[in-house]
């Protein structure tokens, strides 16, 4: 399961049994009011996977990725669209990519429109990690945030990390 995380909303896919690649293809939409210049400009968003399955703890993070939405809001058409994040350890305790989130998101200001794709003459997305995401601070604001959470790959199993 993926929780995403901005400001406190938290947005939650379907748990996914027994599988370390596994597909989500939903769609999130999050709304933020009354939010000043300030605010918009330090605002991140956060990825973080989830084992529901794990023997060591309920809901045991698996991986996340955090990055600021002004670097999506000045990316071309406010949005990133069909990318790999890197997940790592957010606690540190274990090093290296623990996995792949393939997502899109995409930053909407006033009066701005959301960006159409053609599904149909896109380059197939399953093909490499070609599009691998690291973020970068940039000063902007946004006020809607729309995402797709396609998939996940190569997630490390939980079960082999036991605690001490």
């Amino acid at each position: 399961m993926v929780r995403v995380e901005i400001l406190n909303q938290k947005k939650y896919t379907k748990p996914k049994k027994k599988t370390l690649s596994p597909l989500f293809n939903e769609v999130f939409f999050l709304r933020l009011k009354n939010m000043d210049k300030e605010q918009l400009e330090t605002m991140t968003i956060k990825f973080t996977v989830l084992d529901k399955n794990s023997f060591i703890a309920k809901d045991s993070i698996m991986g996340a990725y955090e990055l600021d939405l002004t670097s999506v809001y000045f990316s071309l058409n406010h949005e990133l669209y069909q990318i790999w994040l890197t997940l790592t350890d957010p606690t540190d305790e274990r090093e290296g990519i623990m996995g792949y989130l393939k997502v899109s998101l995409e930053v909407l200001g006033p009066n701005d429109e959301p960006n159409i794709h053609d599904v149909t003459t896109d380059k197939d997305p399953n093909l490499t990690k070609e599009k691998s995401f690291f973020s970068s601070k940039v000063k902007q604001e946004g006020h809607v945030v729309a995402m797709e959470i396609y998939r996940a790959e190569a997630l490390a199993p939980m079960d082999m990390y036991k605690p001490e």
